[in-house]
Protein backbone atom coordinates (compact mmCIF):
# COMPACT_ATOMS: atom_id res chain seq x y z
CA UNK A 1 0.00 0.00 0.00
CA UNK A 2 1.37 3.58 -0.77
CA UNK A 3 1.26 6.25 1.25
CA UNK A 4 -0.35 9.81 1.09
CA UNK A 5 2.77 11.24 0.19
CA UNK A 6 3.72 8.28 -2.71
CA UNK A 7 0.39 9.15 -4.31
CA UNK A 8 0.85 12.76 -4.87
CA UNK A 9 4.03 12.21 -5.89
CA UNK A 10 2.87 9.65 -8.75
CA UNK A 11 -0.30 12.18 -9.47
CA UNK A 12 2.61 15.21 -10.31
CA UNK A 13 4.38 14.13 -13.57
CA UNK A 14 7.90 13.96 -13.33
CA UNK A 15 9.27 16.89 -15.35
CA UNK A 16 6.87 19.63 -17.11
CA UNK A 17 7.53 21.95 -19.78
CA UNK A 18 7.62 25.06 -17.40
CA UNK A 19 9.77 23.32 -14.92
CA UNK A 20 12.74 22.66 -17.76
CA UNK A 21 12.20 25.79 -19.09
CA UNK A 22 12.84 27.89 -15.87
CA UNK A 23 15.62 25.24 -15.28
CA UNK A 24 17.56 25.83 -18.49
CA UNK A 25 17.03 29.89 -18.28
CA UNK A 26 18.73 29.89 -13.97
CA UNK A 27 21.37 27.09 -15.77
CA UNK A 28 21.81 30.30 -18.58
CA UNK A 29 23.81 32.97 -16.52
CA UNK A 30 23.21 35.65 -19.56
CA UNK A 31 19.63 35.80 -18.70
CA UNK A 32 20.66 36.60 -15.14
CA UNK A 33 19.34 40.21 -14.02
CA UNK A 34 22.58 41.22 -13.78
CA UNK A 35 24.13 39.85 -17.18
CA UNK A 36 21.35 41.76 -18.88
CA UNK A 37 22.47 44.97 -16.67
CA UNK A 38 25.79 44.38 -17.50
CA UNK A 39 25.43 44.42 -21.20
CA UNK A 40 22.51 47.75 -21.31
CA UNK A 41 25.62 49.52 -19.44
CA UNK A 42 28.23 48.39 -22.09
CA UNK A 43 25.91 49.37 -25.07
CA UNK A 44 25.31 52.58 -23.30
CA UNK A 45 28.82 53.20 -22.85
CA UNK A 46 30.11 52.28 -26.45
CA UNK A 47 27.11 54.47 -27.74
CA UNK A 48 28.16 56.95 -25.91
CA UNK A 49 32.14 56.33 -26.89
CA UNK A 50 31.32 56.77 -30.62
CA UNK A 51 29.34 60.28 -29.71
CA UNK A 52 32.10 61.56 -28.19
CA UNK A 53 34.62 60.80 -31.05
CA UNK A 54 32.01 61.95 -33.47
CA UNK A 55 32.04 65.28 -31.43
CA UNK A 56 35.65 65.32 -30.92
CA UNK A 57 36.38 64.68 -35.11
CA UNK A 58 33.71 67.51 -36.08
CA UNK A 59 36.04 69.98 -33.28
CA UNK A 60 39.30 69.02 -34.83
CA UNK A 61 38.27 69.53 -38.29
CA UNK A 62 36.82 72.75 -37.98
CA UNK A 63 39.23 75.48 -39.52
CA UNK A 64 41.06 77.85 -37.90
CA UNK A 65 40.43 81.30 -39.83
CA UNK A 66 42.40 84.02 -38.73
CA UNK A 67 40.63 87.23 -38.47
CA UNK A 68 42.07 88.89 -41.37
CA UNK A 69 41.02 86.34 -44.10
CA UNK A 70 37.35 87.17 -45.27
CA UNK A 71 35.51 83.69 -45.96
CA UNK A 72 33.31 83.70 -48.73
CA UNK A 73 30.43 81.03 -49.61
CA UNK A 74 31.44 81.08 -53.04
CA UNK A 75 33.01 78.49 -54.41
CA UNK A 76 36.85 78.44 -55.23
CA UNK A 77 39.30 76.77 -57.28
CA UNK A 78 43.14 76.98 -57.01
CA UNK A 79 44.37 80.21 -56.70
CA UNK A 80 46.20 81.52 -59.26
CA UNK A 81 48.53 84.84 -58.93
CA UNK A 82 47.87 86.89 -62.27
CA UNK A 83 51.38 88.89 -63.10
CA UNK A 84 49.75 92.16 -64.83
CA UNK A 85 52.99 92.59 -66.58
CA UNK A 86 53.29 89.62 -68.59
CA UNK A 87 49.47 88.29 -68.92
CA UNK A 88 47.57 87.94 -71.43
CA UNK A 89 43.98 89.03 -72.27
CA UNK A 90 42.52 85.60 -71.63
CA UNK A 91 44.66 85.14 -68.01
CA UNK A 92 43.07 88.91 -66.92
CA UNK A 93 39.75 87.71 -68.03
CA UNK A 94 40.47 85.47 -64.76
CA UNK A 95 40.32 88.32 -62.38
CA UNK A 96 37.28 89.43 -60.78
CA UNK A 97 35.42 92.71 -62.58
CA UNK A 98 37.80 92.21 -65.39
CA UNK A 99 35.56 90.99 -68.63
CA UNK A 100 37.13 90.40 -71.98
CA UNK A 101 37.10 93.99 -73.11
CA UNK A 102 38.97 95.45 -69.82
CA UNK A 103 41.35 92.39 -70.23
CA UNK A 104 42.13 93.85 -73.68
CA UNK A 105 42.55 97.54 -72.68
CA UNK A 106 44.83 96.51 -70.04
CA UNK A 107 46.81 94.45 -72.61
CA UNK A 108 46.62 97.49 -75.11
CA UNK A 109 48.04 100.03 -72.20
CA UNK A 110 50.55 98.17 -71.26
CA UNK A 111 51.92 97.56 -75.02
CA UNK A 112 51.66 101.21 -75.20
CA UNK A 113 52.81 102.87 -72.15
CA UNK A 114 55.15 100.17 -70.49
CA UNK A 115 54.84 97.91 -67.76
CA UNK A 116 52.68 98.61 -64.22
CA UNK A 117 54.49 99.82 -61.74
CA UNK A 118 52.19 99.46 -59.07
CA UNK A 119 49.49 98.28 -58.99
CA UNK A 120 47.75 101.58 -58.17
CA UNK A 121 48.93 102.34 -61.48
CA UNK A 122 46.21 100.37 -63.27
CA UNK A 123 43.85 103.04 -62.91
CA UNK A 124 45.63 104.89 -66.18
CA UNK A 125 43.60 102.36 -67.41
CA UNK A 126 39.93 103.31 -68.87
CA UNK A 127 37.16 101.62 -66.83
CA UNK A 128 39.56 100.48 -63.76
CA UNK A 129 39.05 102.46 -60.34
CA UNK A 130 39.90 102.14 -56.96
CA UNK A 131 37.40 99.78 -55.79
CA UNK A 132 38.41 96.83 -58.51
CA UNK A 133 41.95 97.59 -57.80
CA UNK A 134 40.87 96.72 -54.59
CA UNK A 135 39.05 93.64 -55.57
CA UNK A 136 41.76 92.49 -57.07
CA UNK A 137 45.06 93.55 -54.99
CA UNK A 138 45.29 89.50 -53.90
CA UNK A 139 45.01 88.18 -56.90
CA UNK A 140 48.16 89.74 -58.92
CA UNK A 141 51.62 90.54 -58.63
CA UNK A 142 54.16 93.27 -60.38
CA UNK A 143 57.01 90.71 -62.67
CA UNK A 144 59.57 91.74 -64.70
Amino acid sequence: MKSKADLQRDQQPKSTLLSRLFESRSADWTRTPAAIFASIFLGLVSVGGVVWSIQRAQQIQEPIVPESIQVSDEPMGVIHLVDINSANAQELDLLPEIGPSLASRIVEDRETHGRFETIESLDRVKGIGPKTIEKIRALVILGD
